[in-house]
């Protein structure tokens, strides 16, 4: 093995994620060395579906997102946000309302806040309205310290959403 490539690959076995389950290796980029491509190197790819992220169920004019995972980071959030503008767009007719349900779900990034304003603007657009609930206290705080919470409808339970969409 080359000593570049050894080297190479070291780095990249020291930096991988301690749950191995959660990426696939593919061998796919090449290092470009004098001009000329020389060695492939391996890089990381997610196996993660939006069927292990989120499941809808939809219920007369709402559609409910439950998402099935802790943590909505920037490897989940295109993801969960695509699979929510694909249901969107496959099940939209009737619909009032969009909830995504954030039951369980703990951690959140900058990522995951964009993802929720693009799931925001583009219910919007087709007239509906778009309300989060179960937020935990992190969540919430995040909500409450970008000020997005002026934004996003946030509903504390189940209870709270029920009442709001009756009214």
């Amino acid at each position: 093995m080359p000593p570049l490539l050894k080297y190479l690959a070291h780095s990249l076995v020291a930096t991988l994620p301690r749950r191995l389950d959660a990426c696939v290796i593919h061998p796919v980029v090449w290092i470009l060395h004098s001009g000329r491509i020389e060695y492939p190197i391996a890089t990381m790819t997610s196996p993660l579906s939006p069927e292990k992220l989120i499941r809808f169920v939809r219920n007369g004019t709402t559609l409910f997102g439950v998402l099935q995972t802790t943590t909505m980071m920037s490897e989940e959030s295109p993801i969960i946000g695509d699979a929510v503008l694909d249901e969107l767009n496959r099940t939209g007719d009737g619909l009032q309302d969009v909830v995504l349900d954030l039951q369980g779900v703990q951690t959140i990034n900058s990522a995951t806040l964009g993802m929720m304003f693009t799931i925001h603007a583009t219910v919007l657009q087709y007239g509906f309205e778009f309300h989060l609930v179960n937020a935990s206290e992190f969540i919430r705080s995040l909500l409450t310290s970008t000020k997005a919470d002026s934004v996003f409808k946030v509903h504390d339970s189940e209870e709270d959403l029920m009442a709001a969409l009756k009214a």
